[in-house]
């Protein structure tokens, strides 16, 4: 009986994936480089408090995962990728690298 109503919570809770503002903010950016649309979907996300200055500004966290990068409509490259976010938890800086 446990089983039973372990299934069907598991069928009712929504078991829907978002985006972070991470990959939306390297979209935004790779599409301007690559003058096409580009997707990024993360499978993996970690956060990292880091604390420290980078020039002036103050970065309290750093964002990085893995996920894959579709540029138009070409097949699906896996990525790796990284953000720095500031001090009103808002990208200001971002990296993709290929796997």
């Amino acid at each position: 009986m446990k089983k039973l109503i372990l299934a069907f919570v598991l069928l009712i809770i929504p078991h829907s994936v978002s985006a972070s503002e991470s990959t939306h903010y390297l979209s935004e950016i790779y599409s301007v480089q690559y003058k096409s649309g580009v997707e990024i979907i993360s499978t993996k996300e970690y956060i990292d408090r880091y604390e420290q200055k980078v020039g002036e500004i103050m970065v309290p966290s750093v964002v990085y995962g893995i996920g894959y990068m579709r540029i138009g409509k070409n097949k699906k490259t896996k990525i790796s990728y990284v953000c720095l976010y500031n001090i009103n938890a808002k990208p200001f800086w971002g990296y993709v690298i290929p796997r």
